[in-house]
């Protein structure tokens, strides 16, 4: 799960409309103040983070309500990284290392930069050289297929994946047309192609993605910037054939036309149909709670954050999930929030480096 940038939470979205659109814009004399406990009730579950160049273990202190460092694996250029069964996958700017629960290495395999890696049972899927690879858990390449479409037959590279129910949907991110896929991978051996179709804009960027299983539903998160100005827009597919249902404008800001910044601008999400974003406006930082309406996506409850980081919250950061605990990391700062009612912070912890990804211990 992730606000990828990357939300963690205990369980994304965006474009410009020519027809209808809801817009979600922020009331500021209706916020909710941060409210904090400074001590959970009960221990909270041992972590991963990564570095841009190492792997951290982490154990929390109920004493101190503080993570403490156990030990570290050194590893250059991480990408980020992903639980398989008790292990975890690290993918980096040379390919893909195992490590077990303890940061001892298993195995590796050598890759060209693999932009994202998912997990789904036993086998891995990379996007890397132009193509998504299905990999075993011993890191042998079970099929490979080449990223085109009878429209587009140069190679693409994806840089997020998302896997749901034996599909992969990738988001690609490489050079002007930008595509979209969606991989058949029920069969690791046999990997085949579904959809694959063009979205186009100026200047765009393709954040992240989440889907909605009870709707058949697949959101894409779109931020484009021109000299006009800038926006984000959650764009809304159907997983079965690829159609385009509906757009929603969530942030803009355009100079060129006089119109000031309105809405909220999206830094992550989870990969849920309720879920959470980190969002931003201004000096404003929140968490926000996000549900499915079928025809837009509404905003249910909100975490003002601004007062618990000592820097300012940029596009970039990630999520995981266990319980009701979201684990939120933006560059050096960790936030623990207990979301089983009203959003409650229970921990706030600068960390030495910029945090890459993260990642629970069961």
């Amino acid at each position: 799960m992730r606000i990828r940038s990357k939300l963690i939470v205990t369980t994304a979205i965006i474009a410009l409309i020519t027809f209808s659109s809801v817009y979600l814009l922020i009331n500021h004399h209706e916020k909710n103040q941060p409210k904090i406990e400074v001590f959970p009730l009960e221990h909270l579950p041992d972590i991963i983070l990564a570095s841009e160049s190492e792997i951290i273990r982490f154990v929390h202190n109920n004493q101190t309500n503080t993570y403490n460092m156990t030990g570290s694996y050194e590893l250059p250029d991480i990408i980020g990284m992903e639980r398989i069964g008790d292990n975890f996958i690290v993918n980096h700017d040379g390919g893909l290392v195992l490590l077990d629960r303890n940061l001892s290495m298993i195995n590796e395999i050598q890759m060209k930069r693999p932009l994202d890696i998912g997990v789904s049972g036993e086998f891995i899927y990379v996007c890397s050289n132009n193509s998504l690879h299905g990999i075993s858990s011993d890191l042998q390449i079970t099929d490979s297929i080449y990223l085109n479409t009878s429209e587009w037959m140069g190679g693409k590279d994806a840089h997020d994946i998302l896997i749901h129910e034996g599909s992969a949907y990738l988001l690609d991110n490489v050079i002007e047309p930008i595509y979209v896929f969606k991989v058949n991978i029920s069969d690791p051996y046999d990997l085949s192609m579904d959809l694959g179709f063009e979205i186009s804009w100026v200047n765009q960027h393709l954040c992240s993605q989440w889907i909605d299983p009870d709707s058949g539903q697949w959101f894409i998160l779109q931020h484009s910037c021109s000299q006009a100005g800038t926006y984000q827009n959650i764009r809304c597919y159907s997983c079965e054939d690829g159609s385009l249902l509906w757009v929603q404008e969530t942030f803009y800001e355009f100079w060129m036309y006089d119109r000031p910044e309105e809405g909220f601008y999206t830094n992550a999400v989870t990969e849920s149909s309720s879920g959470w974003m980190l969002t931003s406006s201004n000096d404003d930082h929140h968490l926000r709670s996000y549900e499915n309406a079928y025809t837009h996506v509404i905003i249910k409850k909100e975490l003002d954050l601004r007062y618990d980081f000592s820097v300012p919250v940029f596009p970039h950061g990630s999520d995981e999930e266990r319980g009701n605990l979201l684990f939120i990391s933006i560059y050096g700062q960790l936030v623990v929030v207990d979301v089983e009612k009203d959003p409650v912070i229970v921990l706030s912890q600068t960390v030495n480096e910029p945090i890459v990804d993260v990642c629970i211990i069961e």
